[in-house]
Parts: C-alpha cells; structure tokens; sequence
C-alpha cells in the first residue's frame, strides 16, 4: 500500500493547477477573492429594486382604490393588507408615497388591529372635510 502522506515531487510545479498547453507553468497562479466587496450585492440590490419598481405603480393603484372604495370609513394598512392579500411589510411603503403626494391622508382616528394594536385610519385624499 503506497504512502498517502508523502510529498509531490520536487519538479518545482504547482499540482493544484492544471499545465499550460507549451508544457511551462503560470509564474503567478490567479488568486480569487473570498470576499466579495459589494459587487454581487450591489448587483443584486439593483436587480430587486428593478423587480420591485415594475410593481409599485399596480400596488399603488390597488391600494388607493381600496381606500377611496371604503369612503368615510377609511382603512387601515393592516385592513389595506388584508384584503388585498399583499404582506404588510409591502403595503408601508405604496402608502407612505400615497400620502407623501396627497392622494391619500391619516385620519386623527384609530381602529384595533387583528393583534389588539392601534392603527392609524387612512381616507381617500379626495374625500372632503377633515376627521370625523
């Protein structure tokens, strides 16, 4: 049984890389990089932010038109979520850009979430008057 713990041979060649077709060696073999400085991430942020835009207009619609369908009575984010079956943490920000350009707006009014929280009531932008 041959010895597995004996060195390689001392021609002076790297046996963890393949030989060049003329028969020599690489002088500097080429090192990769453990640590990825932000490229890839940079890349994929860019690629989820593309994806997302592409859903924010539709998003936004839905949600206005479920809070001007719902009249005087308003709705809150979590109601907003519910209904249109959209996870809550995506409904924030539609809203906060709906109401950041006037089309919708808080009431000074609150209702119990499902988790027995006070949420803030929000009404159509268009609807005239101020809380009830």
């Amino acid at each position: 049984m041959p010895n597995m713990n004996t060195p390689p041979a001392a021609s002076g060649q790297r046996h963890d890389t393949p030989p060049q077709p003329n028969g020599q060696t690489d002088s500097e073999p080429t090192q990769l990089d453990l640590i990825d400085y932000g490229q890839h991430a940079a890349k994929t942020r860019a690629i989820a932010a593309a994806s997302s835009i592409a859903k924010g207009p539709s998003r936004r619609d839905a949600i206005e038109l479920h809070v001007a369908g719902c009249g005087d009575h308003g709705a809150t984010r979590w109601e907003i979520s519910q209904v249109l079956a959209i996870p809550y943490t995506s409904v924030c920000g539609p809203v906060l850009a709906l109401l950041t350009t006037g089309r919708l707006r808080e009431t000074e009014r609150t209702r119990e979430t499902a988790y027995g929280k006070p949420a803030t009531v929000i009404v159509s932008g268009l609807i005239g008057g101020h809380d009830a």
